[in-house]
């Protein structure tokens, strides 16, 4: 058992969770206790803003805790070979150490999770190497990162690298959907080395503090009560393939709350199908523009074929990007691609619209 483990424990009175006639090993948190505080904050808010903080448009069949099946469906999606697609001759190379830390953590918390089954054969090498190009690409510019907000953070996946490589760090889990935000805290409990705290524990009392009282917290808050998130704050804010999964309206909130919890040219990492948009039809990449972001790296492979999802890096700039959405640009960058294709627009763009 963790000293994570152990101190949520006391504090809690017992280890064991029932739900459904399952025992869940460390899943201090209850259903019951996250829907109450739920309703219980909800009624503070106005109804608009709080259904924007809380709906998760697709795959609602997973959104339902269901204990120890929960934990296991979440971690199947990136343990799919499918997740695992990368192409080696495009000539970057992810350490393989990236890969044996993400194995350690992972099978550290499920020894905890689940003590009576045996981790061989290993079955998780796909969500390892997922894991690990995730952090490559997130610290490919070398940037100084010591405070990670990760939304929809999933079955807490990105906080298995960063609390196991990185220290001291801030690390904050935010999700607003019943299932993945109680398999984050039974897995943020089981992480070693780190100190844990979790909202709903003390609601009234939660603070994000901006220095560690310890080399590395992660602190666990769900997403309608953002406005917990310290102001210009964070260096690198984690958004893997969720994006697509939220309305117009929560998209529309979100973006400028990122604006305002990312420190001056903090990052924005997404990664998904960024054209596939089952839950709306707004274009991110506009809005960050709108906001004054920057497009700083985006991988330059082809998605499902070289790799699952188009990893991006955007840089809070702050900048006026007013002329992106001039009819003059927009006319250059369609004078810059029809020059590509070699024809005859050459020369009439040289007539009606000369350099």
């Amino acid at each position: 058992m963790s000293r994570n483990a152990r101190s949520a424990a006391t504090a809690n009175t017992s280890l064991v969770t029932v739900i459904g006639g399952m025992e869940l090993q460390g899943a201090v948190l209850r259903t019951e206790e996250f829907l109450k505080r739920r309703e219980r904050d909800r009624l503070r808010m106005d109804p608009r803003l709080f259904a924007a903080m809380t709906r998760w448009e697709v795959s609602p069949e997973v959104h339902k805790f269901q204990g120890l099946d929960s934990v296991k469906e979440l971690l199947s999606f990136t343990a799919n070979p499918s997740y695992a697609v990368w192409n080696p001759d495009l000539g970057w190379e992810i350490p393989e150490a990236y890969v044996r830390a993400s194995e350690e953590r992972h099978r550290e918390v499920l020894g905890a999770l689940f003590p009576e089954e045996k981790q061989e054969p290993y079955t998780y090498r796909h969500a390892d190497f997922y894991n690990a190009t995730d952090f490559f690409f997130q610290n490919i510019q070398g940037r100084e990162i010591t405070r990670v907000l990760d939304f929809g953070a999933g079955y807490g996946r990105q906080s298995l690298l960063w609390t196991k490589l990185r220290n001291p760090l801030v690390y904050v889990g935010m999700d607003a959907i019943e299932a993945p935000y109680l398999v984050q805290n039974a897995v943020y409990r089981h992480l070693s080395g780190i100190e844990f705290r979790e909202y709903m524990d003390a609601p009234e009392s939660f603070r994000i503090a901006a220095t560690p009282s310890a080399g590395t917290v992660v602190y666990h808050v769900p997403t309608w009560r953002a406005d917990l998130l310290p102001e210009r704050f964070f260096d690198l804010i984690i958004c893997s393939h969720i994006l697509q999964e939220l309305n117009e309206r929560t998209v529309r909130w979100l973006i400028p709350l990122f604006t305002r919890t990312v420190r001056d040219e903090g990052a924005l990492y997404i990664r998904d199908q960024e054209f596939w948009r089952p839950a709306h039809r707004l274009h991110v990449g506009k809005m960050l523009l709108a906001q004054g972001w920057r497009l700083a790296w985006r991988f330059a492979g082809e998605d499902r074929k070289d790799i699952n999802g188009n990893p991006r890096l955007w840089s809070a700039a702050r900048a006026d990007n007013s002329r992106y959405f001039s009819l003059r640009f927009r006319l250059g960058t369609l004078r810059r691609y029809l020059r590509s294709r070699g024809s005859f627009w050459d020369d009439l763009f040289d007539v009606f619209l000369p350099v």
